[in-house]
């Protein structure tokens, strides 16, 4: 977790309910918080995640287990019939963060600029579009 997190500062709160099902398999419900200092993938500042996850989870421990747990919940899979709570955090706050971490749009440094380029760019439309073969029509009068 820490590899993704450009700082490493902070807290988390969760709070994890653990019952049973219908089957007899544990059921994990609740939340986990957190503030995550992650890099813009914008701009590459630091931009500050909130993340609230709420996992509805099944603790299950053969693979193919998984294919008769409840559509809603997620699978957990045991090893040695061990729980790890701090892994189990670990995860859900990592597949909380997006594919892509960035500021909102109104918040980044790269707005501006992107703003130019989308200005040049509308620039080049009204000269009508450029073919990217055209370089090669130089080459050939050239022969």
């Amino acid at each position: 977790m820490v590899a993704v997190l450009l700082d490493s500062e902070g807290s988390v709160q969760f709070q994890l309910k653990f019952s049973q099902d219908q089957q007899n398999r544990v059921k994990i419900e609740g939340f986990v918080r957190a503030a995550l200092a992650l890099e813009c993938q914008r701009c590459l500042e630091k931009v500050v995640l909130s993340v609230d996850a709420r996992p509805e989870l099944v603790v299950i421990e053969v693979p193919s287990e998984a294919d008769r747990i409840p559509e809603e919940c997620e699978p957990v899979l045991v090893e040695d019939g061990t729980l790890r709570i701090q892994e189990l955090v670990e995860e859900e706050l990592l597949l909380a963060i997006p594919l892509v971490p960035m500021h909102a749009l109104e918040d980044c440094a790269m707005a501006k600029s992107d703003t130019a380029v989308t200005e040049r760019h509308d620039d080049r439309e009204e000269s009508g579009p450029v073919s990217p073969f055209s370089i090669l029509s130089s080459l050939k009068l050239n022969k």
